[in-house]
């Protein structure tokens, strides 16, 4: 499932959409803003536990304290994002079954400590 957002459509559309698929147990998601959009990740997204792949592009990212992180993601790809990198290296981390890392223009990201034993890509 890929949601392209184009500008017309509001933050808090993009959370009932969001929340929409999590209900579904989507697997799959790719969320691509326009660059220079703050949107801030919803916390629905956080509970899509089943995901496999995710792709975020040009957004916030701000898990709430509650997330201990996904745990089935094969491939994660994070593109012009702002995430602190604490929380950066929590995220993959939390991913033992991570195959495929793509990581592009990140704002907040100096260094990064990368624990993923199963990876075999990093871009």
């Amino acid at each position: 499932m890929s949601l392209i957002i184009p500008e017309l459509i509001g933050g808090s559309e993009i959370d009932h959409l969001i929340y929409f698929l999590w209900k579904k147990g989507v697997e799959e998601f790719t969320l691509k803003m326009t660059v220079g959009k703050d949107y801030k990740l919803p916390s629905s997204l956080f509970m899509c536990l089943q995901l496999k792949h995710l792709s975020l592009s040009s957004c916030l990212i701000n898990p709430p304290p509650s997330f201990k992180g996904f745990n089935r993601p094969i491939r994660l790809e994070l593109d012009f994002v702002t995430i602190d990198a604490r929380v950066l290296e929590n995220l993959i981390s939390s991913c033992p079954l991570l195959e495929q890392l793509v990581l592009d223009f990140l704002s907040e990201v100096d260094y990064l400590e990368i624990d993923a034993p199963m990876l075999k890509s990093l871009n």
